[in-house]
């Protein structure tokens, strides 16, 4: 056979194999659903706006260690509630994007662009576009290119998953880690040839010969800790300061001391590692790595989860004693604690037992006793499941129990279906055990999910049975149809996947934005109507092609059997301008979209144009749905088409949701255009803003914490908990002849009125009623 051609250029080289392809594909749609305007719309009450404002701190007083949140009378300065992780992310982006910390930084600068939010986006894009990659690797690998492909079509095309890739939540940076994590500990543990022995280098410094493999996995190891613990370690060495109290004296000791034992595990366990001999060895210790970086996103669960899935796994399939041979527990454990463990011993140094306590005992005894959010059984996140995966619940549902029936035999395809198995389970009862409930909890067992519904769309493609189409048209299309149908009939439950208003207002929610208000503009029931029975259609249809194929040769499909009646189809080379043009494309909507934000709204909700969301979709559906026909491989041509009706129809629904409805509505769940409007009419920075009984979060992290953030405890403007009425009048007394603007939910404004001064009640007027939730107000003291 030729050789191939030699590959010149950077992007020559990123496809120059098919298998190259296909991955650059799944981060080019990726890219293409999730980054146009993801940044241009307001950051979301209460937790991007609250969590934006810990890692806008962080800038401010540039300290990468702690964690503040100064903006409550009602709450501690300190915030301990979550680790670090998800704010340093923040943080990097909001620097890379532009944004100042300097005390001479215009005072309206959160909302005078759209930096901010794309800042703290776009990392969230980028790692919900990895966790895609890194279940297209396990599935390609394990099962062949065609359950790759569609892990990653189902994983990113998934309502939640896209929904949450496009927030700035602590949930998918602790999310992503376990999954890349997993998907590593999949490809250790599974296929055989994971135990080859590598080829080494060596090479001499002195006396001493140093020895390491030769592999890429070895230099992606070495990449991630040089990127993910290097740079923390240098930092909290730096900004860290041990104090010691020997006698009457206190000595200040620099943060690398104690810090010292951490670089020694480090790169001592990187010196150990370099004696592995296969890849499984490899892709464990960069498991473990991950599975520090999730640990520092939302704590020790982000350990203990994988940890679980992988003994689960061993023990299910016969192979408990490879927990101790196989794991590789001694380095394993040794790199995970020089990754997850430096930033909690700083926190201790720093703020001692109070951190510990708040940290672990309320945030993890305490939510696993039933500290707050809703109540259920196991049944809770079936329903969220449902509208979680869709368009594709119905292969989900199928898939979920059809696993068993995948799992007969000893070949890679039956142990993937067994790993992914035990992933969606593990994910599914851990979250089920917490008392403490939130709809997006379920998140951790998604990946394991789209990898089963890739397997029961691979058999109906290649190998239908009767009973897996039976199944299918009996429970797999009543299925997507009634999520479908629940969606459009109450839009809200979209927005539940990720915000929590369901627990402070339960079974209704926030108050939609009514028709009669705002017209027809964010009823979305018919579109998503339409787009249910259409995508319902498309499953049928699907089932209704598959067919069972003429006996052929038998062909094995590993070493170790089953056999099969058909060779797996091989995914033909494609021609790589598209993927050109599909990141021209990317480029050039992205540029649409910064242009199409308003900087500054003055007084008025912005408004992208209802039709823009169209633009990303139909950049992608000439190369979703050629790569769709492409993965039926031999199928007839009514399967390929029902395919590929499919997948551009789950691109459109995602593109619908992610570009339009939560773009709409956001006006409605974030302040940014209430404090722009604040800004805008403002004649001095005399003229303060107040907020009264709020605690949406908005209003610190707009106004750069303008509200809170005074040393003079009798200037600060946030009126919340204890005394609040008379701590406002006290302020009003302070402050006669001074015009003051209000932000206020609307079910207290004429409670507001009631709090002013006799001769000032009448002063106070809306000056902004865009939002269905707040009023901007203004009076005259």
């Amino acid at each position: 056979m030729d050789a191939p051609p030699p590959s010149h250029g950077a992007f020559a080289r990123l496809v120059s194999t098919p298998e190259r392809q296909l991955a650059f594909f799944v981060c080019a749609l990726g890219a293409i659903l999730y980054i146009p305007f993801a940044g241009n719309y307001g950051m979301w009450d209460p937790w991007e706006t609250h969590y934006g404002e810990v890692a806008r701190q962080m800038l401010d007083r540039n300290d990468f260690v702690s964690q503040w949140w100064p903006g409550s009378p009602t709450d501690r300065v300190e915030f301990w509630s979550k680790p670090v992780f998800t704010f340093w992310l923040m943080a990097l982006g909001m620097k890379l994007s532009g944004i100042e910390w300097h005390p001479h930084a215009a005072a309206d600068e959160m909302v005078t662009s759209w930096r901010p939010e794309w800042g703290s986006r776009l990392p969230m894009v980028c790692l919900g576009i990895l966790g895609a990659w890194a279940i297209y690797e396990l599935g390609r690998r394990l099962a062949g290119k065609r359950v790759g492909m569609l892990s990653a079509l189902v994983l990113l095309t998934s309502s939640q998953w896209a929904l949450i890739s496009r927030q700035a939540m602590t949930d998918i940076p602790f999310v992503v880690p376990m999954t890349v994590a997993l998907a590593l500990a999949g490809l250790a543990l599974i296929p055989p040839d994971s135990e080859a022995e590598l080829p080494r280098r060596t090479r001499r410094f002195g006396a001493r010969t140093l020895s390491w493999p030769d592999a890429p996995a070895f230099r992606v190891l070495c990449w991630m800790v040089a990127f993910l613990v290097v740079p923390q370690l240098v930092v909290i060495s730096a900004q860290l300061t041990l104090s010691l109290h020997v006698g009457s004296a206190t000595l200040h000791i620099i943060g690398l001391v104690p810090m010292l034992p951490y670089w020694v595990a480090l790169l001592g366990g990187l010196y150990w590692c370099s004696r592995a001999v296969n890849n499984r060895q490899l892709y464990l210790f960069a498991a473990y790595v991950l599975c520090g970086i999730a640990s520092l996103a939302k704590g020790p669960a982000g350990l203990a989860i994988p940890a679980i899935v992988m003994v689960v796994y061993l023990l299910v399939t016969g192979r408990l004693a490879d927990v101790w041979e196989k794991l590789e527990l001694p380095r394993g454990l040794l790199l995970y604690a020089a990754t997850a463990v430096p930033w909690y011993h700083a926190m201790l140094i720093r703020h001692g037992v109070p951190f510990w306590r708040e940290f672990i005992g309320d945030n993890y005894v305490n939510r696993a006793a039933g500290r707050h959010g809703d109540r259920g059984t196991f049944e809770y996140y079936l329903q969220y499941i449902g509208y979680g995966m869709f368009p594709w619940s119905g292969f989900v549902a199928v898939g979920s129990f059809s696993a068993f029936a995948f799992m007969k035999g000893k070949s890679t395809r039956a142990r993937l279906a067994m790993f992914a198995t035990v992933w969606s389970l593990v994910g599914w009862v851990v979250v089920t055990l917490v008392n403490t409930k939130f709809h997006h909890y379920i998140l951790p067992a998604l990946p394991g999910l789209a990898i089963l519904a890739a397997l029961a769309i691979d058999e109906l493609v290649e190998r239908p049975t009767l009973l897996l189409r039976a199944g299918m048209l009996l429970v797999g299309v009543p299925v997507t149809l009634l999520c479908g149908r629940d969606l459009a009939a109450y839009p809200a439950r979209l927005i539940w996947m990720f915000n929590y208003d369901y627990v402070n207002m339960p079974v209704t929610g926030r108050p939609w934005p009514l028709a009669n208000v705002y017209g027809d503009r964010y009823e979305y029931g018919t579109q998503l109507l339409v787009l249910s029975c259409l995508v319902t259609l498309a499953t049928l249809l699907v089932v209704l092609c598959a067919r069972a194929k003429p006996v052929g040769p038998v062909v094995p499909v590993d070493d170790e059997g089953p056999y099969r009646s058909t060779p797996p189809q091989e995914i033909p080379r494609v021609d790589t301008r598209r993927w050109l043009l599909a990141l021209l494309g990317v480029l050039a909507l992205l540029g649409v979209a910064i242009a199409c934000g308003p900087a500054t709204p003055r007084g008025a909700a912005p408004v992208i144009p209802r039709w823009l969301w169209l633009a990303p979709v139909a950049c992608m559906l000439p190369i979703v749905w050629a790569y769709a026909r492409t993965l039926a491989g031999t199928a007839s041509g009514a399967m390929r088409g029902a395919l590929g009706m499919l997948a551009l129809l789950a691109a459109v629904w995602t593109g619908f949701v992610v570009d339009k409805v939560l773009v709409e509505l956001s006006p409605h769940w974030s302040q940014k255009h209430v404090i722009a409007a604040y800004y805008s009419h403002r004649t001095s920075p005399d003229e303060k803003l107040i907020a009264w009984q709020l605690y949406w979060r908005g209003e610190n992290y707009y106004t750069k914490n303008a509200i809170y953030d005074n040393p003079d405890v009798n200037e600060r403007t946030a009126f919340l908990g204890d005394h609040n009425l008379e701590k406002m009048q006290k302020w009003f007394a302070a402050h006669r002849g001074k015009r003051v603007f209000f932000v206020v939910e609307r079910a207290r404004f004429e409670s507001l009125r009631g709090t002013l001064p006799p001769e000032c009640k009448s002063s106070l007027t809306i000056v902004d009623d865009t939002n269905n939730k707040l009023y901007l107000a203004v009076a005259q003291l």
